[in-house]
């Protein structure tokens, strides 16, 4: 954790993903990499056409997608990731 210094590598892609789901328009709560995105529809459609696109999410409740990535997610990761999501929404 501290040689590839994960802290700052988790605060700068949850920023990243944070700016690119309220790009979309949807509301986010969560801290960095930990971060969900309130719909205005159902999410399980959503996280299905997520899944068949690749991209592993799970519901957080009725309307909201949770995103877990990995600590050594890459910026491109999290870049597919919200496209993922606008394009199943």
């Amino acid at each position: 954790i501290l040689e590839q210094d994960l802290t700052e590598r988790c605060r700068v892609l949850g920023e990243k993903l944070r700016g690119g789901l309220e790009a979309l328009g949807v509301c986010v709560s969560g801290t960095g990499l930990m971060q969900a995105a309130h719909l205005e529809q159902e999410a399980a459609p959503v996280v299905a056409r997520m899944r068949d696109r690749g991209v592993l999410v799970c519901g957080a409740g009725p309307r909201a997608v949770r995103f877990l990535p990995a600590f050594t997610s890459t910026e491109a990761e999290i870049e597919e990731m919200v496209s993922a999501l606008a394009a199943s929404l």
